[in-house]
């Protein structure tokens, strides 16, 4: 489903467009079975995107990473402690018509929490790693001049991984599940002159990880935890044959 029909492109002219984004990214990990260890950053991530389409079809690809980690110190100022998130994708549309489209695609997200020492000892890092499918529709509305509102819900279900390194000791942990759930977004777009648009926006996903191996916790326990992300962003995007 990722190729246009040869018959379609036959007919349909293929465009393309290439876009940068923004992006101020929250994000959250709250444990089920403590939720008092849980943690939340805040990263201003740089979004940038390809997309080639006809009047129907579309294929979009992204790459979005952090320009601004997240830095605190916490333990009465003995550990510092950075955080970054990463997200990749491609996703493939159709529209039904009347604004109303589908669309599947496969994401790639990782978030890596790094606690040190400000001497650089006892250093250990965390890392929530995500992959696989998601599936949504989406709806779309222009205003004329005043520029066109859009809309879209998606479900994911993915493999998750939760690793823990100690870089002194060399010793690392990791433990395995699946993460679902659900996403959505708003968006306003106006064209700022011919090929070109802007456009603000807000996401949430709002997802869980069910962990199937307990091997942090050496079997003990399990490691489930709800993740949820909220971006606010501003992209600009160009248009061309």
């Amino acid at each position: 489903m990722l190729f246009f029909p040869a018959v379609l492109l036959a007919d349909d002219p293929l465009q393309f467009s290439a876009s940068t984004a923004i992006n101020f990214k929250t994000g959250q990990y709250l444990p089920k079975a403590d939720p008092d260890t849980g943690f939340k950053f805040k990263n201003t991530t740089l979004d940038l995107g390809f997309t080639m389409f006809t009047s129907r079809y579309y294929v979009a690809l992204n790459y979005d990473t952090t320009i601004k980690e997240d830095y605190s110190i916490v333990n009465g100022g003995t550990i510092e402690v950075e955080t970054t998130r990463l997200d990749q994708g491609i996703a493939a549309g159709y529209e039904i018509g009347g604004g109303l489209g589908v669309f599947l695609g496969y994401k790639i997200g990782e978030t890596e929490q790094h606690a040190f020492r400000p001497a650089g000892a006892d250093a250990v890092s965390l890392s929530y790693y995500d992959k696989g499918p998601f599936a949504g529709v989406s709806y779309g509305r222009s205003f004329g001049k005043a520029g066109s509102f859009s809309a879209s819900l998606a479900y994911a279900n993915m493999d998750g991984e939760i690793s823990e390194s100690d870089h002194v000791t060399g010793v690392t942990e990791r433990t395995t599940g699946t993460t679902s759930g659900l996403s959505y977004g708003i968006k306003w777009t106006k064209e700022m002159r011919e090929g070109r648009t802007l456009a603000i926006g807000f996401k949430r996903h709002d997802y869980r990880f069910k962990d199937k191996d307990m091997a942090l916790s050496g079997g003990s326990g399990s490691s489930d935890l709800d993740q949820k992300f909220d971006t606010i962003y501003v992209q600009m995007s160009d248009f061309f044959n």
